[in-house]
């Protein structure tokens, strides 16, 4: 990964290992965890036990604490005066 490499989607890792990300219009976890179980493709208990965290370009999964720093190298975060300051990214840290 390099500093180049951007934040495209927000993102789970799945406990069988398999990696949903989904990009816009869907910015939230909660929305594609909400898809993912309307589309069938998971079950209920299957996206709660799910680790929460973003793709890149190249769709490679990164936890909140690495996605953080990367979007801290590459300025996508938005930052709002007294607002929240890591060391995990939320989606509403970046849309």
């Amino acid at each position: 990964m390099t500093d180049a490499m951007r934040i495209i989607a927000v993102a789970l890792k799945m406990p069988d290992g398999r990696v949903e990300w989904a990009a816009a219009p869907i910015l939230r976890h909660g929305q594609l965890m909400s898809a993912l179980r309307e589309m069938g493709q998971c079950l209920p208990g299957d996206v709660l036990a799910a680790e929460q965290g973003f793709a890149t370009e190249d769709g490679t999964f990164l936890s909140r604490r690495e996605a953080f720093d990367l979007a801290a190298v590459n300025g996508q975060l938005k930052r709002k005066p007294g607002g929240y300051d890591g060391p995990e990214l939320f989606s509403e840290d970046l849309w």
